[in-house]
């Protein structure tokens, strides 16, 4: 997935809003800080995981494993509230950027049709099992992965298929769903698309291209 290049020009120009947009570049720039580190996770969880944790050193293996996995839900949803500061400073919405309530503020003060991207895509799933993965680990436990191989031998290289599987509590059911690990690359792919989107907002709205 490409992150992409984009450049713009800075319209308007009194003291005030040339602070602003001198926040808003450096949020800016964390924004694709976070996306890249959220990538390059991405890419290790996949090769961690790539074969079954008995070749090697397992316990090693399965370390790998949590810690990728971790720093990819931390790095992606982080790219996601620094966005939230990003508007906050170039549409000069005021909030403290420390407030625990900021995206609520930062939304009411944004243009209609912005606010309501956001919404709309808060609400969808794959956001939500986002925030649930990110705060499971910041705030209770490791996440839960499972594996399955398919062996046939007694070597540890006797193997057919193997895969790991990440657990997340439904709390609509109240039951655990199973989803396989390599569904992530859909979390990031998701998460570049609407960032993507909201940039494009800010383009249309706050600068001109400077193309």
């Amino acid at each position: 997935m490409t992150i992409g290049e984009v450049s713009f020009d800075y319209l308007e120009t009194t003291n005030t809003e040339e602070q602003s947009y001198k926040l808003w570049e450096g949020f800016h720039f964390d924004v694709r800080l976070k996306l890249n580190g959220a990538d390059y996770f991405l890419r290790q969880l996949l090769g961690a995981i790539s074969r079954p944790d008995r070749i090697g050193s397992p316990i090693l293996a399965y370390h790998f494993r949590q810690w990728y996995l971790d720093a990819f839900f931390f790095e992606l949803m982080a790219s996601y509230e620094i966005l939230i500061q990003e508007l906050n400073a170039i549409y000069v919405c005021g909030v403290k950027a420390y407030d625990i309530n900021i995206f609520s503020k930062v939304k009411q003060a944004l243009p209609e049709n912005l606010a309501s991207l956001l919404e709309e895509e808060r609400k969808k799933k794959w956001f939500k099992k986002l925030k649930w993965y990110r705060n499971s680990i910041t705030h209770r436990n490791r996440n839960i992965t499972n594996d399955f191989t398919l062996s046939w031998g007694d070597k540890p290289w006797h193997y057919s298929h193997y895969e790991v599987s990440l657990e997340y509590y439904n709390e609509r059911t109240s039951n655990w769903d199973s989803e396989n690990v390599k569904n992530l690359e859909t979390y990031f792919t998701k998460m570049v698309d609407h960032i993507h989107s909201v940039w494009e907002k800010i383009k249309e709205q706050r600068f001109s291209n400077s193309d």
